[in-house]
């Protein structure tokens, strides 16, 4: 009778977990909390001690950039407009003698550098950051409708990503729920009988819950694995090189010179780079580029307008749009393809992990209970 008492109750734990509209609501509530970061309440200020155990909000891109077009249209030098984005996103990961070599370093040399240090800290939203504020710096000074056309292009892409993790949010929160389940329902099992709690320390329960733990983590490592995948899914260098062109472009550079200004966004780029800057011919120094629709479509636009000398600036814009679109689709497909490969964890590791740590204990308990009648 106990034993088909815990087995009702797993039941119905298991369906009100599943239950859409539970999960639904959990997966709301992790979106909204990652999305917007929470802000002390204004009636009741926090204390010295709860400052600093707290952790520092995260400031996306978005923001640094706004703080730095305000402080270019205020008539900020522009290095000490750049310094404060630097300190404002790489204090925490860089050194503090690196951070003292912006007095000395030149302000073109100075971007490149602080690309470099975010590479180096995996600050890869940072890396982009200053690889297309370096497009929108033209003789030492910064044109206000670039960095206004960067900023879009990174509003776009934090879209993009957060529409992504949102998405994600649900396949990882089904494999916590999936991996946990079978450890609750065994901790129940052992809290409302006597006999299975004899049964977990035997030799066979031993055996086979520690057949069913290396399982249940093998399924939520490969799980976590799957969700980091579609999360971290490279993006094409020759939109990020799109990208750059059109930042480029706005701020009054040529074709040649906005390709050269755009060496830190891949290695691919850089040999492009490096080989207009020994003076190849533009179609044999875009030939490096992979060939992807992407780079094809640019390297089109490009050497048509470079041949006839007509403005592509609202072509390339319309380029990068065309881009974000196929970013945006590519990343639907991703998700279409996660529940087929999250089944594959589920049914190899995470449903047999759940009958080893659950009905197989269930089974010898009962096994015990009718070996002494026979």
């Amino acid at each position: 009778m106990t034993v088909l008492a815990t087995a009702a109750l797993l039941f119905v734990g298991l369906v009100v977990w599943m239950h859409p509209r539970l999960t639904t609501a959990i997966d709301r509530h992790l979106a909204l909390s990652h999305l917007e970061p929470r802000r002390p309440s204004p009636a009741r200020a926090p204390s010295r001690a709860a400052v600093a155990r707290a952790p520092r909000l995260r400031v996306s891109t978005v923001d640094h950039i706004d703080g730095l077009l305000r402080d270019i249209r205020s008539g900020a030098h522009p290095r000490d407009a750049v310094a404060r984005v630097v300190h404002a996103s790489l204090t925490d990961h860089v050194d503090p003698g690196m951070m003292s070599s912006l007095e000395s370093a030149p302000l073109p040399d100075l971007l490149p550098m602080c690309a470099a240090w975010a590479d180096a800290a995996g600050r890869e939203a940072a890396r982009e950051m200053f690889v297309l504020l370096g497009g929108c710096l033209v003789e030492g000074a910064f044109i206000p409708a670039s960095i206004e056309h960067a900023r879009s292009l990174l509003r776009t892409r934090e879209m993009l990503l957060g529409e992504l993790r949102t998405a994600t949010t649900q396949a990882a929160l089904t494999g916590r729920i999936l991996a946990t389940l079978p450890f609750g329902a065994l901790a129940v099992m052992a809290m409302v009988s006597p006999g299975m709690r004899a049964t977990l320390v035997s030799g066979a329960a031993v055996a086979i819950l520690t057949v069913g733990v290396v399982v249940n983590r093998i399924g939520s490592r490969w799980t976590r694995v799957l969700v980091r995948r579609a999360l971290g899914s490279p993006v094409d260098p020759a939109v990020l090189l799109t990208e750059h062109v059109a930042v480029s472009l706005r701020a009054g550079r040529g074709i040649v010179e906005s390709l050269c200004a755009a060496h830190g966004i891949s290695p691919e780029v850089a040999r492009v780079s490096i080989a207009l800057g020994r003076g190849h011919r533009l179609e044999d120094a875009l030939a490096d580029l992979p060939r992807t629709s992407a780079s094809m479509r640019l390297e089109h636009t490009l050497l048509a307008a470079h041949r006839d000398g007509l403005p592509i600036a609202s072509t390339v814009h319309q380029l990068v749009t065309d881009a974000h679109d196929a970013r945006r689709q590519s990343i639907e497909s991703a998700l279409r393809r996660l529940p087929v490969r999250l089944a594959f964890p589920t049914v190899l590791c995470t449903l047999p992990s759940f009958l080893l740590i659950t009905l197989a204990p269930m089974l010898l308990t009962a096994l015990g209970n009718v070996a002494p009648a026979i």
